[in-house]
């Protein structure tokens, strides 16, 4: 195959060499104005070349070197086999602009990602996070090259789709490159550090690892203050809510949330006083409290609703579903989960997509189909796992509840058998195994 792809190279020209190993850059798949914007660089696009960027892009996929596809969009897209690639990728390491391509391939991301990254907290949100996703590699890419040669790019990089690994669960992927560019040592702009810090924060905790959020969230308030950006410092309060909850001390949580909500409230941060007022619902769920509960998460769904913040509306819904639950109003439980379903899958959204499967499972139990509720609870287990996601104490409480009731209806074995089957269910396949009853 190398033969094949040497003879092939042989029989092209320098212009269509040139820009052939110049998209060796590119880790998947490209549009044409991509190609265009990071391999269009002289000399090619010299006039003693006279060569044509379309003219030349178009004669290397009539030679079969460029595979063509649409995306998920419509939009027509371009790769390299990983064979041919590979080759353009020995060949370019020849050139002594090689590195000048790679760094117009890590700005024309970088410019993406900061474009996307306002829109990924409101109504688009389903939109840009499906567009970098089909981005996925090309950005780990410029990431990895640039970490090594320009850091700040990198930070930047990183700083801008932190919200974009979150929400599709890449938290392994997040918090390697997130941790490397902190160990690079290079001093980083407030606000940057801090959403790096943030992140950190944010992956620990939902991975369970306490101490290290905890640390992370102490120098991301740091970072924040110096910034002097107050809803950064309102975050940051927040993160440390969040493992003071998880740690069930409950006063130490409530007077940072608090405090969190007094700097919303002065600074007309409604993200963040919906946000404040979504972990106070939790924290009066923990406390048995359901009236204010459901009153603190309404509040806090109806400014998501108002703001467009998905991720946000869906996570609510699913609260606000376990809290109707809890109270015995079964057909309000099931209304809210559904939605709470049908905005996740929107967004690919992983976290709350692992918690309403417990909802369906609980509803099922409920209703007395406990082999669908072993096998809806495998496939809660299995998202869970395959991100890494570590559930909160009220949570876990409305898991332990069901299953329970689940263990002292069927047997060890016949728990474990529906189980395992769920585990092995797209999430598409369960959804309708649930609305199918």
């Amino acid at each position: 195959m190398r033969a094949a792809v040497d003879w092939s190279y042989d029989l092209l020209n320098e212009d269509e060499r040139l820009l052939f190993r110049r998209l060796s850059v590119f880790s998947c798949h490209f549009t044409l104005n991509a190609a265009e914007e990071v391999a269009w660089l002289d000399p090619i696009d010299s006039p003693e070349r006279g060569g044509d960027f379309l003219d030349i892009f178009a004669s290397l996929a009539d030679k079969s070197l460029l595979v063509r596809r649409k995306d998920r969009r419509g939009e027509m897209t371009y790769c390299l086999l990983e064979i041919v690639r590979e080759y353009a990728q020995s060949v370019l390491e020849r050139d002594d602009d090689a590195d000048e391509v790679r760094h117009k391939h890590a700005m024309f991301y970088l410019t993406l990602a900061e474009k996307a990254e306002p829109h990924l907290r409101d109504r688009e949100s389903a939109n840009w996070i499906k567009l970098l996703d089909e981005d996925h590699d090309n950005l780990g890419t410029a990431i990895a090259w640039s970490i090594q040669k320009e850091p700040l790019i990198s930070a930047r990089l990183v700083a801008a789709i932190r919200h974009f690994w979150l929400t599709r669960g890449y938290f392994s992927e997040g918090l390697r490159w997130a941790e490397a560019i902190l160990k690079t040592g290079i001093e980083l702009p407030p606000g940057i550090n801090w959403k790096i810090l943030t992140t950190c924060g944010n992956i620990n905790q939902f991975q369970g690892n306490r101490e290290q959020a905890e640390a992370y969230y102490e120098r991301a308030l740091t970072a924040a203050r110096l910034s002097g950006d107050q809803a950064f410092i309102a975050q940051s309060l927040r993160g440390l809510t969040a493992i003071a909850y998880i740690r069930m001390d409950i006063e130490r949580a409530k007077a940072f949330v608090n405090e969190a909500i007094s700097i919303s409230r002065s600074n007309g941060d409604d993200f963040g006083l919906a946000a404040s007022l979504a972990r106070l619902g939790d924290i009066s769920s923990i406390e048995g409290d359901f009236a204010k509960a459901r009153e603190y998460t309404s509040e806090s769904l109806a400014i998501f609703r108002r703001l467009g913040y998905l991720e946000g509306i869906s996570a609510k819904l699913y609260n606000l579903g376990a809290i109707f639950f809890l109270a015995g109003e079964y057909e309000g439980a099931r209304k809210h989960f559904i939605e709470a379903f049908e905005v996740a899958r929107d967004l690919g959204e992983k976290i709350n997509t692992r918690l309403i499967f417990d909802g369906f499972a609980a509803l099922a139990a409920e209703d007395g189909d406990f082999a669908l509720a072993a096998r809806l609870s495998g496939v809660a287990q299995s998202i869970g796992a395959t991100v890494g996601y570590a559930i909160e104490p009220a949570e876990m409480i409305f898991r332990d509840a069901y299953i329970q009731k689940l263990k002292a209806e069927l047997t060890e074995e016949e728990y474990e058998v529906e189980n395992k089957i769920g585990q092995g269910l797209s999430i598409s396949d369960a959804r309708k195994l649930f609305t199918s009853r």
